[in-house]
């Protein structure tokens, strides 16, 4: 009796992991190759980045920045691995400024593709904010990117400061930005 409960629940832990990863909008929220944090390039030509797992047969993956990424995806829910087969568009970045986000996000999922990946997904019990569901893929090598079901707004042109100004200068003790 023992054997089946556990199969039951090992076979239900499987299964819902696979449906986490199926049933969000990911949106990018952290990237890292060769130990080093990428900055994500937010602006006109890359509004956001989101990536999206497609159920088929096989699978399908999509993500973009300056280029498209997309293709099949294998995905082992029992030994919560990925493979990727993915093609890319090769478009150069209108803005300088998003070519090294663009070429590490391109690296990341085209160099050796024919790894195996292995991905980890965890629940984040939201308060005080609201839920989240994180998915984090990572290479052989210790690369790894970080996915949220949440959409994160680091900066944005709305909340941009044309002037800033710090009461008194020199601080002392405290001062106030207006």
């Amino acid at each position: 009796m023992k054997q089946k409960i556990f199969f039951l629940l090992l076979f239900f832990v499987s299964f819902t992991q696979a449906q986490e990863i199926y049933n969000h909008t990911w949106y990018l929220f952290q990237i890292n190759v060769g130990g080093n944090d990428v900055p994500i390039s937010y602006n006109e030509e890359i509004p956001i980045v989101q990536a999206n797992f497609t159920q088929g047969n096989p699978d399908f993956f999509e993500t973009s920045a300056c280029n498209y990424y997309s293709g099949d995806v294998f995905v082992d829910v029992n030994q919560s691995t990925m493979q990727f087969d993915i093609d890319c568009t090769m478009v150069v970045c209108a803005n300088p400024n998003n070519t090294d986000f663009d070429n590490a996000y391109s690296y990341f999922f085209t160099e050796n593709n024919q790894d195996v990946y292995t991905y980890t997904t965890a629940y984040i019990d939201g308060p005080p904010g609201p839920d989240e569901f994180i998915l984090m893929i990572t290479k052989p090598n210790g690369d790894y990117i970080i996915y949220s079901d949440l959409q994160y707004y680091f900066s944005t042109p709305e909340n941009a400061l044309q002037n800033l100004q710090i009461l008194p200068n020199p601080v002392t003790q405290s001062f106030v930005i207006t």
